[in-house]
Order: C-alpha cells, then sequence, then structure tokens
C-alpha cells in the first residue's frame, strides 16, 4: 500500500494560518452586437414573420433606442479570496483543517456570489 501526504499538521503548539487575496475579473472581448435589423425572418412563402427571434427582419429605424444587453451583462467584479486554516499535532498524530471562503462581487443585478468549504485531514500513529 502507497499513502501519500500533501498537507498535515505540523508537531508542536496549534497553528492557525490566513491567507486573504483580492483579484478583479471582466471580460476581455464581447460578441458584436447586431444592430441594423429588428426582430424577424421571411418564410419559405416569403412573408415577414416579427415573432420569431431571428434579427433579420426589417431595418431598425435610426432613431429607435438600441438596447446593448451583453455589454450590460457582462461587468467588471471584485473576488476576494481568504483562508484560515489550524493545524496541530505531536508524535502521535496530526491534523490539517483549512477553511477557503470566497466572495466574488459580481456587478450583474448587483449579485454576490459566495463559495465555502472546510477539509479535515488527520493522521494518528497507533501502538501495536
Amino acid at each position: 500500500m502507497v499513502i501519500i501526504t500533501t498537507k498535515k499538521g505540523a508537531d508542536g503548539a496549534l497553528t492557525v494560518g490566513v491567507a486573504s487575496k483580492v483579484s478583479t475579473s471582466s471580460a476581455n472581448k464581447l460578441p458584436e452586437v447586431q444592430t441594423v435589423f429588428g426582430p424577424g425572418s421571411l418564410s419559405a412563402n416569403g412573408v415577414l414573420n416579427t415573432a420569431s427571434y431571428n434579427s433579420w427582419g426589417p431595418k431598425i429605424p435610426a432613431d429607435s433606442t438600441k438596447y446593448d444587453n451583453i455589454g450590460n451583462f457582462f461587468r467588471h467584479s471584485i473576488v476576494y479570496d481568504n483562508n484560515v486554516n489550524v493545524s496541530g499535532g505531536n508524535k502521535n498524530g496530526s491534523f490539517f483543517c483549512p477553511v477557503p471562503t470566497t466572495n466574488r462581487m459580481v456587478s450583474f443585478r448587483k449579485r454576490i456570489m459566495r463559495r465555502r468549504h472546510s477539509d479535515l485531514t488527520a493522521s494518528s500513529v497507533m501502538a501495536v
């Protein structure tokens, strides 16, 4: 049997570690928006169907309001990553418990996405 240990508590006193990071995120490139033609499509018999979601209907008048839904959806966001961990041990065993938290402040619809999880790794030497 092979056991691979990646992180473990160290011998000695209880240790608490804290790490924080702030980063930003935004879309690098957005697709071009078609703003020449309105909704609609031609059916096989040549009749214009304006109830269609296709964008090949009549030309949009120059004085009409044009909306940039793609640009309004993808906005700049800020990401906060915080990590607290507790570890400890002695000659008979050790433990390591990280508790990372990620908060992503997303601008679309003023939402905050949060992710939290924790792990516990423990090892023990048993006398035979």
